[in-house]
């Protein structure tokens, strides 16, 4: 309890008061209110003797309690009208609680909220300092950096031959504002000579060069601070010429330095240019002609793109691999610890889920999204990796490394989460007695090369991948064909081209299915 009270600040005891104080008054007036009832009824029955004709009671013992409740609420309103008083005097008399904007977002306290206020913030200006200057003191004189505002570092240095140094005729005297406490400002401290000097030296000179902390812990941990993390930015590390600490040197000489060490707006950063293939560019050539005709903007795209990228890896891949993993553990609870899925290869999954599909019923709808390729061991993998951030290790042209880079021979991420896609609306469409193998959306809405869509229906809506890799697909609607851009997004754009015609020509719905809430709810991803 004690580290707790230590933590609060005034700030948030205050606030806690004031609206202790006004929550205290408002129980203090409800119950003032239901006392004033409670006493009415008990003088209407001292009149009447209602109730204790209709109970029975003796009328003197009943008259004797009420009598002794009435003085007890009466003494409890007593209470309530003394912390009315307070609430009152405090709400007319009382100072409120100063609150800047940032403090009343994080406790809570409304605008209309009484009893807080928000000052107005007034900048109060920076006074010159005279430690707030940059003194080289040389036999001739001295060169001063001017004002103390680290603007002013920048101009050219003022000289002044009167000034004759007391220690060494190359003693550098430095009062940094920025190695300072606020205190320091306007107010010039007496600092006694301590010893907290740092020598440095020169590769020009021999002659030692101080450096005056002033002997401020706060200056010198400040100081400790920036030399330990930054120590290009301290005095310790200046790396100058000969000319800089050479008698007689020119006070323009020191400009470049001062310039170098104040505060300044810091210059972009290169941008290194990388050569990137044509693959890797996604090309926007077509944006117009396809979207413009929906009345979709870029922004609009970019942003359904992000959306179908978390409902592709919630939806589908994260549950997918979930899945795998569940198998593979009941397949070890009934004695296959030699028979996991990534391990074996298709044809054996395939007889596990014939053979042991009453004992793991969820291996025969895995089955389906593992028929896109032979290599189980890589496929498994990809899927798990696959599953995590919103598909972010996502290589359209490629896949995985695992031991070995990946080759042609390989799916790549485009085709297999196409495939991945197919394969789950595959499994929420309704049975049709022509698709025996129950790819009823495969068969009707997807077409791969060296296949080729009819186009002369008018009823096509499909999604043509016209090359295998690097992999490309189309839009056909009807007898029109709709070249989306290639590159990264090509997969993505092809697939909300085909949903966004079916929500906006189409009613929402996929032959019986509805796309929206009341089905599958995929066409959240356009509002």
């Amino acid at each position: 309890m004690k580290s707790f009270e230590q933590s609060t600040t005034p700030v948030v005891d205050a606030t806690w008061q004031q609206r202790r104080q006004l929550m205290v008054a408002r129980r203090a007036l409800l119950s003032s209110a239901l006392i004033v009832v409670f006493l009415l009824l008990i003088y209407f029955d001292i009149n009447s003797k209602v109730v204790s004709s209709w109970s029975g009671f003796d009328y003197h013992l009943w008259f004797l309690f009420e009598v002794c409740l009435g003085l007890l609420l009466m003494i409890k309103i007593s209470l309530n009208v003394f912390i009315l008083i307070g609430y009152l005097w405090t709400f007319v008399f009382g100072r409120p609680v100063d609150l800047t904007e940032q403090q009343r977002i994080l406790l809570g306290v409304q605008e209309s909220e009484h009893g807080f206020r928000t000052p107005p913030q007034q900048q109060s200006p920076v006074r010159q300092s005279p430690e707030n200057r940059l003194i080289f003191s040389t036999p001739h004189g001295s060169f001063s950096s001017g004002e103390g505002s680290p603007h002013n570092l920048m101009r050219p240095l003022s000289f002044s031959p009167g000034f004759m140094s007391t220690s060494s005729p190359y003693t550098t005297r430095y009062r940094s504002p920025y190695f300072s406490s606020p205190s320091s400002y306007g107010t010039p401290r007496n600092h006694s000579f301590d010893g907290n000097y740092q020598s440095f030296s020169t590769s020009a000179s021999s002659e030692p060069v101080s450096f005056y902390s002033g002997g401020n812990s706060s200056t010198r941990s400040h100081l400790a601070y920036a030399k330990r993390y930054s120590p290009s930015a301290t005095l310790d590390n200046l790396n100058t010429s000969s000319s800089f600490w050479s008698f007689g040197a020119s006070a323009l000489d020191l400009t470049y330095t001062l310039r170098k060490y104040a505060y300044q707006l810091a210059t972009p950063s290169p941008q290194t240019t990388t050569k990137a293939t044509a693959a890797d560019q996604t090309s926007l050539s077509g944006f117009d002609e396809v979207w413009n005709s929906y009345g979709v903007t870029e922004d609009a795209l970019y942003t359904w793109i992000e959306k179908l990228r978390k409902w592709l890896s919630s939806t589908i891949v994260s549950r997918l691999s979930r899945k795998i993993v569940e198998i593979n553990k009941q397949l070890q609870k009934i004695g296959c610890e030699d028979m996991q899925i990534g391990e074996i290869g298709l044809a054996t999954v395939k007889q596990l889920a014939l053979s042991k599909g009453s004992m793991v019923p969820s291996l025969n709808k895995v089955v389906p999204y593992l028929e896109c390729c032979p290599n189980q061991e890589y496929l498994v993998h990809r899927i798990l990796d696959l599953s995590t951030g919103s598909m972010s290790e996502y290589t359209w042209n490629k896949g995985g490394n695992y031991g070995k880079p990946w080759g042609e021979h390989l799916i790549t991420d485009a085709a297999l989460v196409m495939h991945l896609l197919c394969t789950y609306l595959d499994s929420r469409l309704p049975a049709q007695p022509r698709y025996m193998d129950g790819r009823v959306f495969t068969a009707q809405h997807f077409v791969k090369t060296p296949e080729k869509p009819d186009m002369q229906r008018k009823e096509n809506l499909l999604i043509y991948q016209t090359s295998i890799n690097p992999p490309h697909f189309q839009v056909v609607i009807g007898t029109e064909t709709f070249n989306l851009p290639k590159g990264r997004n090509n997969l993505f754009q092809a697939i909300l081209l085909f949903f966004y015609h079916i929500k906006t020509r189409e009613g929402g719905m996929l032959g019986r299915v509805n796309l929206g809430m009341s089905g599958l709810n995929i066409l959240w991803i356009f509002d």
